[in-house]
């Protein structure tokens, strides 16, 4: 699939070989490559097409559509399995003139759709779509800009599609999904300004929202509205300064088993709704946990039975209207001290659901790494301990803290245990902690070397491996005492410690004993 940016086309026919060596599409020039299977509209190459439909309706499944930068007062039907390419999104533009239903609407399988601003669609009982999927599979719409329609982007009875990197601004419903479309992607998409941002409506199942920001929308950021709404996923949002960031179902019946997680809801009327139904079963068996909720002026109604917490040590949400305090450690509230989640439920207003185990900091703080250096100079040879927490300030236990060369997990403490190496000079060091899920830290550490020092010592017993270097004599304990002066001390060594002593001494010295008054390097 071509996108924004195919610039120049390169065509190197080699003497008596025929082959194209080279494709790629100028955004400021209109040759055009010899290549079969494509299509071209607008620009000023020869036998380019004036119309868009009339290059589809000539094209065959497989082939490209490319469309030159230009505005194209038509509405468009895609029904065959084609890409369809736009120069640039801002600058190709297909106006459907506020008259003739959708915009662009397609009906094929395998559609590919990217670079275009399609604006104008019908507004009519917001059945009619900038784009619509009108019972098609796994097709792929990207880069669109979709604005002053009824629906930025509908999808009908359409499944496993995937939408990513899109906007949808100034519309009635930003995206729709209705009618058992199922198993959808929608991704990295801005949808702002419309009277509601995403509009779940009937038969809608297993449609994943991930990393959009859903804001600036008058009514609705997301509206589950419809019976059947079962098994989708709302994840990673922005939703913000919305009339109501999610509203679950105003009437009808049957959203269940829905989740609502890792989304950053604020500034709005109210961050969840989810009234009783007007008829039908009520709207249960919702996740929504590891939200953030953010000065909305109510946080969240819920009327029905819903879960607004993934139990202990998962915890449920962040409430910036939370009282609470955190002052036991553990989800009995039996241990004193702080794991980030109070010790006191949210109360959810409309009926009985509760927060069990609200968050005491945003959501994202407790997935990210820091270090904690109890010292942050040591001593060659010592022993120290790394401490992988969260911002949250909770142990993580399972990450990986890597030190000169060596890689540790932490325990359930969250703390790491290493050895300082012997420096020659003072030394820094980075420590790194990483973590499957969480973002990384790293910190740095000052090794100090320790100088050598020699002390008064009496040492008899029996040696081996006795050896001589330029400054010392160097031995193994066997069976040796010693007897240190200052500060005193006395100890027997039996298991084959090194012992290095200055060449001045007193005493006797052999193969495999000694009886010498020395001077002992420590």
């Amino acid at each position: 699939m071509f996108r924004k940016g195919f610039a120049f086309a390169i065509v190197v026919l080699f003497i008596g070989a025929s082959v194209v060596s080279g494709l790629n599409i100028s955004s400021k020039n209109n040759t055009q490559p010899v290549h079969r299977g494509w299509l071209y509209v607008g620009g000023s190459g020869p036998g380019n097409y004036t119309h868009i439909q009339d290059a589809i309706d000539n094209a065959s499944d497989g082939d490209t559509v490319y469309v030159y930068n230009g505005n194209y007062y038509e509405n468009v039907i895609v029904n065959k399995t084609i890409d369809l390419v736009g120069q640039d999104r801002n600058d190709t533009i297909i106006d459907g003139g506020g008259e003739n239903g959708n915009v662009i609407n397609i009906s094929a399988d395998w559609v590919n759709l990217n670079n275009f601003t399609v604006q104008n669609s019908s507004t009519e009982w917001s059945n009619y779509g900038g784009v619509t999927l009108y019972i098609t599979n796994h097709c792929i719409i990207e880069n669109i800009t979709s604005r002053n329609n009824d629906c930025g982007l509908l999808l009908i009875s359409s499944n496993n599609n995937t939408i990513l990197s899109s906007y949808m601004n100034s519309n009635y419903d930003g995206l729709k999904l209705s009618f058992y479309s199922s198993g959808n992607n929608i991704s990295n998409c801005d949808i702002y300004f419309n009277t509601c941002g995403i509009h779940f409506l009937s038969h809608t199942e297993y449609n994943t929202v991930k990393n959009c920001n859903i804001s600036n929308n008058t009514q609705l950021g997301v509206d589950l509205h419809g019976g059947l709404i079962v098994y989708n996923v709302i994840s990673n949002c922005i939703l913000s300064y919305n009339g109501v960031a999610v509203g679950f179902p105003l009437e009808y019946y049957g959203c269940n088993n829905n989740k609502i997680i890792y989304n950053k809801i604020s500034n709005n009327s109210c961050g969840i709704g989810i009234p009783l139904p007007d008829m039908g079963p009520p709207q249960v068996n919702n996740q929504i946990y590891n939200n953030q909720f953010m000065n909305n002026n109510l946080s969240a109604y819920d009327a029905n039975t819903n879960f607004w917490d993934n139990g202990y040590p998962s915890g449920g949400n962040y409430w910036s209207d939370y009282n609470g305090t955190d002052d036991y450690y553990g989800s009995n509230q039996d241990i004193p001290g702080s794991d980030g989640i109070g010790d006191t439920p949210y109360t959810i207003s409309g009926g009985d659901n509760q927060d069990l185990y609200p968050l005491m900091h945003p959501f994202e703080m407790y997935y990210i790494l820091q270090i904690i250096l109890p010292n942050i100079l040591i001593f060659e040879g010592d022993e120290f301990p790394v401490l992988a927490y969260s911002l949250a300030n909770l142990p993580i236990p399972d990450a990986f803290v890597e030190f000169n060369d060596e890689t540790v997990s932490t325990d359930s403490n969250g703390t790491a245990w290493f050895t300082a190496p012997q420096v020659d000079t003072d030394t820094y060091y980075e420590i790194n902690a990483t973590k499957m899920g969480y973002t990384g830290a790293n910190e740095t550490i000052l090794v100090k070397n320790v100088p050598s020092e020699f002390k008064n010592a009496f040492i008899f017993g029996r040696i081996t491996n006795l050896s001589s270097e330029v400054e010392c004599i160097t031995f193994e304990a066997v069976k040796t005492r010693v007897l240190t002066l200052n500060p005193l001390s006395f100890n027997t060594y039996l298991s084959g410690e090194k012992f290095s002593l200055s060449k001045e001494y007193k005493g006797f010295i052999g193969l495999h004993f000694m009886f010498a008054l020395c001077k002992r390097l420590v």
